[in-house]
């Protein structure tokens, strides 16, 4: 079984109360919290109607080839994953920050502002690469070699974080509010989550505005989440 399918698996997929796509995010509230990813948009596709959602289960969507319909997938999904391992709060660039002088080669899946000020040799990979970055394709081959990996959650959106896990060799983070707070990313080869937990339905309003993650501030809880050692020890790994 698939990394996605792991992950669907482990949630009970309840009717969602209320969805909200906008350019840069999607929200979905499924009972008292609010799960948000990003948004693949794509012109040509048509997307299903966001006012006939309400009162349907929707994490079935990440499955989608529609990437829209993905993104309500996986904000559904996060809405409904239990995290699970040592859950603590924090500001994951700044912990980044500190951790990149313990390492030599970094590489970065997705583009954030921290980047700038990482130590060591940094490799930054983009689907459409802005200066300084490296294309996306260009991981495969790049990706095995850093000790340090950090991965945009929204690749499990796009569908390609289980590949980026099997090549990633060195400590690899997943991190952003699209990243599903699941303890299977640890069994695919995540050594560290980040993402945020919500029950405030202003995050709704924000998403439906085309707000970004720093309008997230104040209205939902950023966690740092690694597996759990003493499960681990029982469990005889």
């Amino acid at each position: 079984m698939g990394l996605t399918e792991s992950v669907l698996g482990l949630i009970a997929d309840k009717p969602a109360g209320a969805v909200s796509v906008g350019a840069r995010y999607t929200a979905v509230r499924v009972g008292d919290r609010v799960g948000v990813a990003r948004t693949m948009y794509v012109d040509s596709q048509e997307v299903l109607d966001v006012n006939e959602l309400a009162n349907r289960k929707l994490a079935h969507l990440i499955l989608s080839d529609n990437p829209t319909e993905a993104s309500i997938g996986a904000a559904a999904i996060n809405a409904q994953t239990v995290p699970g391992g040592n859950l603590s709060s924090g500001n994951i660039f700044k912990k980044i920050i500190q951790m990149s002088g313990s390492f030599e080669s970094i590489g970065v899946v997705g583009w954030f502002p921290f980047v700038r000020h990482l130590e060591g040799t940094v490799h930054v990979f983009e689907k459409s690469p802005r200066e300084g970055c490296l294309p996306a394709s260009e991981a495969e081959a790049i990706l095995p070699g850093c000790d340090l990996v950090v991965i945009t959650g929204s690749a499990f959106v796009n569908k390609t974080l289980e590949r980026l896990l099997q090549i990633s060799n060195g400590h690899t983070l997943v991190i952003g509010p699209s990243t599903p707070l699941s303890p299977v990313l640890f069994e695919f080869g995540a050594d560290m989550l980040a993402g945020i937990i919500s029950n405030a339905d202003h995050i709704m309003e924000i998403v439906g505005h085309d707000g970004g993650t720093k309008d997230f501030i104040g209205f939902a809880d950023s966690v740092i989440m690694e597996p759990d050692q003493s499960a681990a020890m029982i469990d005889g790994r």
